[in-house]
């Protein structure tokens, strides 16, 4: 009887070892484990797991790249490391990509360990590069550009409109409104003065580039006026939005001067051309034809086929007068015709006769009469 009691008695041990054993099974069960978190500088992150059973310990850890997996302690940035719900204040930019998990343990020996979580930081909105003010010229580009740092970073062009900066669109003047790099076509000189910026932002901010100006000079307009002397012309530049200029004076000589003096080798009319080039290198001409005269005395002369003809009968006059003779004034007494001021001249005799011709040559200085 006392080996049978004693046989009994180990079954029944271990039976209820079994019994234990068997309802020990599935005692931690993680219901919902803990997520990867993303989170600004500064911002507080929360890693949760909702774990079931019954006398459960709760240990945080990190993974540290040096020594690998360590518990958390209850220090600042970090709370509730040994709970469900693990808390970080004021998250630093050197925590980007830390990972961590959460062990669960029961009074009985078993353990639990979660899949690693990462926490992930977005960088604030930075610019490094600011954009540049813009000089140019009406009709040709204008380009602003940023270089920014951050996560998904998205721009934004504004121009101040008088009243307060204002969001730009893509249009027939703008284009990448939206981007780092603003491209302005088609420049007005309305336009000249208008004042750009450019907005930077993604999830943890914004932040606005420097304010820069846009100017526009307009197409040069040439013109000038002149005077004469003699042979001599003063030249008065009128041209505007100008920043070099070049003369043509119409007798193979130039000038690249303001306003120059020019003096020409003998009287007529020249076309002189005046180009006015501004900072972008347009250009504009402007024409004006001038007419100069000599100011020294013409030397009247002139030859004729005959000097002894007979009546009736037909004689030419060559007028052979210095060039800088402006106006002639011929008298052919007895003759058809009986003055002239062409140049040169045929004229006929029906009356036998001794006639004196004389050819005046004149110009602004004076006459000069030959007979």
């Amino acid at each position: 009887n006392t080996s049978v009691g004693a046989q009994a008695g180990q079954d029944g041990l271990q039976q209820m070892i079994q019994d234990l054993v068997q309802n020990h099974e599935a005692v931690i069960s993680l219901i919902d484990p803990p997520a990867n978190a993303m989170a600004c500088v500064g911002e507080q992150v929360q890693f949760s797991a909702t774990v079931a059973g019954d006398n459960l310990s709760f240990q945080w850890q990190w993974n540290d790249p040096d020594v690998g997996w360590i518990n958390l302690m209850e220090t600042s940035p970090f709370q509730g490391t040994q709970s469900a719900n693990l808390q970080i204040t004021d998250v630093d930019l050197m925590m980007d990509g830390w990972l961590f998990r959460l062990v669960v343990n029961e009074t009985c020996g078993e353990e639990l360990m979660t899949d690693e979580v990462v926490l992930n930081l977005e960088a604030d909105p930075a610019l490094i590069l600011q954009p540049v003010a813009q000089m140019t010229c009406e009709g040709l580009l204008a380009y602003f550009s940023v270089n920014g740092t951050g996560d998904g970073l998205s721009y934004q062009w504004q121009v101040y409109d008088g009243n307060g900066f204002s969001n730009l669109v893509d249009n027939l003047n703008y284009s990448g409104s939206n981007t780092s790099s603003l491209s302005i076509d088609n420049l007005s000189a309305e336009m000249d003065g208008l004042v750009f910026r450019c907005l930077l932002s993604n999830n943890c901010g914004t932040v606005f580039s420097e304010e820069v100006g846009l100017a526009v000079a307009p197409l040069p307009e040439a013109n000038f006026s002149f005077t004469t002397s003699g042979l001599a012309v003063d030249l008065t530049n009128l041209s505007s939005f100008a920043t070099s200029y070049l003369w043509d004076f119409g007798d193979n000589n130039s000038s690249s001067g303001t306003s120059p003096q020019h003096t020409y080798g003998q009287a007529g009319t020249y076309v002189v051309t005046l180009t006015a080039t501004n900072e972008c290198g347009q250009m504009q001409s402007f024409t004006q034809s001038i007419t100069v005269e000599s100011t020294a005395l013409p030397l009247a002369n002139f030859t004729s086929d005959f000097t002894v003809a007979c009546s009736p009968g037909i004689i030419q006059f060559l007028n052979t007068s210095s060039a800088n003779a402006t106006s002639y004034e011929w008298s052919f007494p007895g003759g058809n015709p009986a003055a002239s001021t062409m140049p040169n001249h045929l004229v006929s005799y029906s009356t036998t006769g001794l006639y004196t011709e004389s050819l005046v040559a004149a110009n602004i200085a004076g006459t000069y009469t030959i007979r």
